[in-house]
């Protein structure tokens, strides 16, 4: 079999190729690949073809591919693929809480793959072409922390060989906080499909499938938290204005660990003193209730990736001045003062999810958990 081609495009050296045609491609079955760990969510690179003729395994990270006659379909528990390099995957079963997810295991290691829709054919050179400079957003819900209560937008924009992201945290139509991140990608052709593979082997994000993009809009689908997801983008016709936007980025973004697991995650100042420094230079505050600002700590010390729910004192849905949410994620966002933050292992984690619950009775801030 042909193995993967590297070439460079438009002085940009970041596609490479797997241009094999299967000789039924109009009935092919595509499988992408999801987690190699179930437990920490961690991504890995490789698309499976199915056909009438066998089956197809691309592998990103080795550039190559390599062929089977075995049929997936056909396939019970315990059942080997053996493939033409000599690699064997055996077959569990689907997945019981998501019935297109697969999975297959090699010596001591799980694979779990995708069964998704193919999306158009879309040419690598192209797509650069429509992209490359171009800024898109969307709106989505969290950044895998738990949020009701802001409204986010991301931006992307793909600039050569970077992927540049950014996150912009609305309360009540008020601009809150943003973030921004960079990373490095490449995209993957496997036949008329294309895909976008950020970052590196020792951090993954999930692989995007390219599904439509036209002059005004991107569609991507992923997988993570046992979902497949996609996200359609707009495109911006203008750069966005420049903010005093933060660079953040997890030292391990598929999976992070709990503050409680292991030794504690805690201000070292502790509460007390949080409470004080929350409240110096405090905007006044409104109402009774309880502001949940979540965030994540990276392996640095950093915070960021923030949630918030607004609750009243029957734990519904409230409301509070823009300007004191702003000025407590601002707060929060610069504590660098973390006990522990370096005894952070669990199932590899190297960052931490933790949350500070703010009471609020009689227009003041009187306590601070956890």
């Amino acid at each position: 079999m042909k193995k993967f081609k590297l070439f460079l495009i438009l002085n940009l050296g970041f596609l490479s190729s797997c241009n094999i045609q299967s000789k039924d491609s109009g009935q092919d079955t595509l499988y992408v690949s999801a987690v190699s760990d179930l437990n920490t969510q961690k991504p890995f690179y490789q698309v499976m073809l199915q056909n009438s003729e066998g089956l197809y395994k691309y592998d990103y990270w080795e550039k190559d591919s390599t062929f089977t006659k075995f049929d997936i379909s056909q396939l019970g528990k315990g059942d080997t693929l053996l493939f033409e390099n000599k690699e064997q995957l055996i077959y569990l079963e689907p997945y019981t809480l998501y019935e297109d997810l697969i999975m297959f295991y090699n010596d001591s290691n799980l694979f779990s793959y995708i069964k998704t829709d193919k999306g158009e054919e879309i040419d690598g050179i192209d797509f650069i072409n429509r992209v490359n400079g171009e800024y898109f957003v969307t709106k989505i819900s969290n950044l895998k922390t738990p949020n009701s209560a802001f409204e986010i937008e991301e931006i992307i924009s793909f600039q050569n060989e970077k992927l540049n992201l950014r996150w912009d945290y609305f309360y009540s139509d008020e601009l809150i906080y943003s973030e921004t991140e960079s990373v490095s990608f490449e995209l993957h052709e496997v036949e008329d499909q294309l895909f976008i593979i950020p970052s590196t082997i020792v951090n993954p994000y999930p692989i995007y499938h390219i599904k439509h993009i036209n002059k005004d809009k991107l569609e991507l689908s992923y997988f993570t938290d046992f979902e497949t997801k996609t996200k359609i983008y707009s495109k911006i016709e203008s750069k966005p204005l420049v903010s005093d936007a933060r660079s953040y980025s997890l030292c391990n973004d598929h999976y992070q660990s709990m503050y409680y697991v292991g030794d504690d995650i805690r201000y070292s100042k502790g509460l007390e003193r949080l409470k004080g420094y929350l409240q110096s230079g405090m905007p006044k505050i409104s109402g009774q209730g309880y502001i949940n600002l979540h965030f994540t700590i990276n392996c640095n010390g950093h915070v960021g990736r923030f949630g918030l729910e607004l609750l009243d004192e029957n734990y519904s849905s409230t409301d509070f001045d823009p300007l004191v949410i702003k000025h407590i994620v601002d707060k929060v966002s610069n504590l660098k003062e973390w006990d522990n933050i370096d005894k952070i292992s669990y199932r590899g984690a190297k960052d931490a999810k933790m949350f500070f619950l703010l009471k609020i009775k009689n227009n003041k801030l009187t306590e601070v958990c956890p």
